[in-house]
């Protein structure tokens, strides 16, 4: 699914710098399928890699990156080099391991969620996939704030048990591909974004 996503909106020539962020046993694979699949190439970010740059921007050099979840997280260099950047689309992978955790009243946030701040606040669209099923409490109120921080700010209020969207087609950040006009002309994507529980580059 997301391959089919990237390969739509390069065809349209609305994205040119992408991120994909993946947990490191998936990197490999991913940039095996979208090449093979979709004829997609994405370079793998690895430290030899960053060295090879000989102090440019690794994230400039490079538009098309997949990166381990881990080792953005784990890397302050790395994120200050993010955070100087900018994406016109970021895909995170298994992206439930994002989460941070409410214990009583305060939320302990993990560095994965904070790399995924980051991404959100440096992302044109942010693409957030999980097959892993949620229960709809608190910890997934926050994890729907790295789509919206407006929106999903804070805790369910009192009362509330699940959280609810307020319209299923609104719950992200990330436009759908429209069909084409009639005239053939295709819509161009506003922006905008979405969490999909897909887990695969297919």
């Amino acid at each position: 699914m997301a391959g089919l996503y990237i390969k739509e909106f390069m065809l349209r020539g609305d994205i040119a710098r992408c991120l994909v962020v993946a947990p490191g046993s998936l990197v490999e694979q991913w940039q095996e399928a979208l090449h093979d699949k979709f004829d997609l190439r994405f370079e793998l970010l690895s430290r030899s890699l960053v060295d090879a740059t000989l102090g440019e921007d690794v994230f400039d050099c490079y538009p098309l990156l997949i990166a381990g979840m881990d080792m953005l997280s784990r890397s302050d260099d790395l994120k200050a080099a993010i955070e100087a950047t900018s994406f016109d689309l970021v895909v995170v992978d298994e992206a439930h391991r994002m989460s941070a955790h409410y214990y009583g009243s305060e939320l302990k946030l993990t560095k994965r969620y904070e790399l995924g701040r980051l991404l959100g606040g440096v992302a044109r669209h942010l693409l957030l996939m999980t097959a892993t099923p949620h229960a709809g409490k608190e910890d997934f109120q926050a994890f729907m704030a790295l789509l919206d921080a407006d929106r999903f700010e804070g805790r369910l209020p009192v009362g509330t048990r699940r959280w609810q969207p307020t319209h299923p087609a609104r719950s992200g950040r990330c436009p759908t591909p429209r069909a084409p006009r009639a005239s053939g002309a295709r819509a161009r994507p506003a922006r905008g974004r979405t969490a999909s529980r897909h887990r695969s580059a297919h």
